[in-house]
Parts: C-alpha cells; structure tokens; sequence
C-alpha cells in the first residue's frame, strides 16, 4: 500500500506502474449534511481521471439517523446508503469499483473515524453504531473484520486516542477548506507503527484526486480491502513486537 498526494494525482504514472489508485475519503451529495455533489458526478469525474476505484464513506453520526423519516432501522440504512447505490449504479468503467465505508463520529466529541469492510447486512444487524466507545468500536471491528482509522486526528477540533484503540490514521488529509496537520498525523502512525491512509475527503467541486492510497491488485469489494489494510497493520505490528 502506498500513499499519494499532491494538487491532483498522477493516476498515469500509477497505472503504467502496474499500481491500483483508490480515493478513500469521499461523501456524496444524497446522504451528506456537508457534501454537494451527487454520486453520478462523482464517479464520472474518477473514472476519467484513471482512478482502479472509490470508498464512499458519507458521515454516520446521531443526528443525521435521528432526523430521518423513516420508522426501522432497516429504512435509515437504505436511506443512509442512497449515495452508494447510486454510485455503483453510475458505474460505466468496467474496471472501475465503488466499494462502501463509514465515516463514523461518536457521540462523546467530535472525532471522525474511517471503516473499511463493512457490508448492508451488517449495518442493519449493528444498529445505532454511533452509540459505542472508540475502544468498544474497535473490539467489534476486530470481531467482524473491519479496519478502523481515526481521520484526520490533528485537525482544530479533534484530538487524537490510544493507538491501540485503532488500526491506523489518515495522514494525509489533501481537504483544501482544513488545516489537517498531515505531519502530526504521519508522526503518529510510524511512532505506533500503525497504518497509515490518505484521502482527498471530498465534499465539493475541485477537492477531487487530491489524494489516493495505491495497491498492486485491483480491489473489488469492501471485505476485500479491509483484508489487505488488516494483513498490512499486522505486518506493522510484529515489527513493533520485534523492536
């Protein structure tokens, strides 16, 4: 695995390397309180900018389930992953992925957490996943095979947990309208030897390809990626236990 990033992504060299590129940070405009473009738009703009992919990772937190009209939790999950649907539906590459993430706020402050490897069926029977603790999140990420990334934990606003809460962080956030503090971020990961992702954490117009994590095989479901991240932060953490 290897992060990219810059002002746009140089999906060209990449490919030609024989390198899948993924953007991993993304919310779409149908299930976003801060997004504004809709999928179709979205994966549109991926395709031709050469990306293998896209994780749709729209908020998850309280307020967003709290306010919606539905009556079962069964409903607020398809309304949840109405811009998933509609992105895979937009699909017109066929070596093109849209694979399904969360990013996760508890309601105890205003952290955010990425989680790769999670499927419908499993939103459904876990409801309300908002409700847990970091340290509890993390037990069941363990139990179900998800991967779990404190994102951006250095920006104004949040504040960073115990690595061994998490399988890594988002080191490099490329969000143009946020000071992120890559750098803290990166310090932390090889400090703790934990994984380390990347993101555009696209909301908007002109944040798009400013960041990908790249893979030497093309990735094309969400267990699948949570499986190479996962082997990844073990490989890491044996190296802690060596050291």
């Amino acid at each position: 695995m290897m992060q990219e990033k810059s002002g746009y992504v140089n999906t060209a060299r990449l490919n030609n390397s024989g390198r899948y590129a993924y953007e991993l940070h993304l919310h779409t405009g149908e299930f976003g309180w801060c997004a504004k473009v809709p999928a179709a738009t979205i994966v549109a703009t991926y395709e031709a900018l050469g990306y293998a992919g896209i994780v749709v990772t729209n908020h998850y937190f309280d307020h967003g389930f709290e306010h919606m009209p539905e009556t079962t939790w069964a409903g607020k999950i398809d309304n949840y992953l109405r811009g998933y649907e509609a992105a895979r539906a937009a699909v017109s590459r066929e070596d093109f992925d849209v694979l399904l993430g969360l990013e996760i706020r508890f309601s105890e402050n205003l952290n955010d957490y990425l989680v790769y490897g999670v499927n419908k069926e499993q939103l459904i029977a876990y409801p309300e996943l908002y409700k847990y603790s970091p340290e509890d999140f993390r037990l069941l990420a363990d139990e179900l095979g998800w991967v779990f990334i404190q994102a951006h934990p250095y920006r104004k606003g949040c504040e960073v947990i115990a690595a061994d809460s998490l399988h890594g962080v988002e080191v490099y956030n490329m969000n143009p309208r946020h000071d992120s503090r890559n750098d803290l971020a990166l310090n932390f990961a090889k400090e703790n030897n934990l994984l380390a992702t990347a993101g555009s954490d696209y909301h908007q117009i002109g944040d798009e390809a400013r960041a990908a994590v790249s893979f030497t095989e093309r990735i094309r479901s969400s267990s699948e990626l949570a499986a190479i991240l996962r082997a990844d932060y073990e490989k890491k953490q044996s190296k802690k236990v060596l050291n």
